[in-house]
């Protein structure tokens, strides 16, 4: 008999110390991969336009990012251990805060501002107050530690240009309602708009206005005129700038009237495109002055036709 020996590893077959070695090796190679993916979380907190603020179940911060460093004015390393009510929640919100987390802590509950967009206010360093926007969410550790995490975000510039769109729409309203001469918007073939002196013109109540097809309160002589330059418009084809026409009152009275389109004034190619954006944005809103004709020659008065030029895209906002 001649001697046969087996080269075990050769087959296969890990010998203790081998298996241990591979178990050392995959275990530094989830930790590296760990560290590699906190890494990159942290750089993507760090680098966020939004600030990120995280705070442990008794409100101390333990996580501030670059740009809370900047949108509130207290470094990282002021802010983290800081309570969070003490730092930037105004005062009129703090009660509010400290009830809401012991609640969530409590119940679990997930009524209040978690895991929603929330439009609220904050303080900066300086003790000015502005507003922001932010989303809170809970995090449960393997511990059953909770932490609760926010994107902030400072809206204050918007909320700024929204006062001021408002104030500004609220003053062309009133201009528009007290207009001498009649402004309607129209579309799809009715009104969507008309004010106190269209209606007088048109003879019509404002729930006959809208409830009634456009095209219904033109007499019918008038009506292939009127409606074709309505369909060139809406294609963005040249119109008549102003015609007359002859409007029929729910009683069957005609008066005649002068149609001035709002839209059709001299403007740069850029504004001209703002402008038909801003049209289509709202569903085709055609937009007019209606002036009436009777027992006097029909002219238009520079003072008219300055109060075109923005009227489409005024109403355009306004009325949407």
């Amino acid at each position: 008999m001649f001697p046969i020996f087996l080269n075990i590893s050769g087959m296969g077959v890990e010998t203790e110390p081998a298996a241990a070695s591979a178990a050392s090796l995959s275990l530094d190679g989830a930790r590296r991969a760990l560290e590699d993916a906190s890494r990159r979380t942290r750089q993507l907190i760090d680098t966020a336009n939004d600030a990120v603020v995280s705070i442990d179940h008794k409100s101390v911060i333990v996580d501030w990012n670059r740009t809370a460093e900047t949108m509130f004015g207290w470094s990282r390393e002021e802010a983290v251990g800081r309570i969070l009510t003490d730092l930037i929640v105004p005062p009129q919100h703090r009660e509010a805060h400290h009830r809401g987390l012991g609640r969530f802590l409590a119940e679990r509950s997930q009524q209040g501002i978690l895991n929603r967009r929330v439009e609220t206010t904050a303080l900066a360093r300086d003790g000015r107050e502005f507003d922001i926007e932010l989303s809170v969410w809970p995090v449960e550790a393997g511990d059953g530690s909770i932490t609760f995490s926010a994107f902030i975000r400072d809206i204050s510039r918007r909320k700024r240009n929204e006062q001021t769109l408002r104030a500004t729409q609220e003053k062309y309203r009133q201009v528009v309602e007290n207009a001498y001469e009649g402004i309607i918007v129209s579309q799809d073939g009715m009104l969507k708009y008309a004010n106190p002196r269209a209606l007088e013109l048109t003879r019509r109540t404002l729930a006959e206005a809208m409830s009634t097809p456009f095209i219904e309160m033109i007499h019918p002589d008038d009506r292939a005129r009127v409606y074709g330059n309505y369909l060139r418009r809406l294609r963005g084809e040249p119109v008549e700038p102003f015609y007359t026409f002859r409007a029929v009152s729910s009683t069957g009275e005609v008066r005649s009237l002068l149609y001035v389109v709002s839209d059709n004034y001299p403007r740069s190619a850029p504004e001209a495109e703002r402008l038909r954006s801003a049209a289509v944005s709202v569903g085709k809103l055609v937009s007019g002055l209606l002036r009436s004709t009777e027992g006097r020659k029909v002219r238009l008065p520079r003072a008219l036709s300055l109060l075109l030029a923005p009227i489409s895209y005024l109403l355009g906002s306004i009325f949407r």
